[in-house]
């Protein structure tokens, strides 16, 4: 497994982590004020786009076309 992989696998773990900690906070959002809970999801809705924005980015840099330098023949000079 290389570090791309292992990378992606944990940030994956880490999103599902999230997601079930939204789960949660659904689950329990009438022991909570309107304001705590609205800052609990903010704070998730965050975490969860820093998440899958690092996975995004990570990806793009693996999977990224190599731009291989233009080669020119050279071009016959005429006087």
């Amino acid at each position: 497994m290389n570090r791309t992989t292992s990378c992606v696998a944990v940030l994956l773990l880490l999103l599902i982590t999230v997601a079930v900690c939204i789960g949660q906070t659904i689950e329990s959002r009438e022991l909570f004020s309107d304001p705590t809970l609205a800052v609990m999801f903010a704070g998730e809705g965050i975490a969860a786009g820093l998440l899958v924005s690092a996975a995004i980015s990570l990806l793009r840099k693996r999977f990224a076309r190599q731009k291989k330098p233009f080669s020119h023949r050279p071009v016959p000079v005429t006087a």
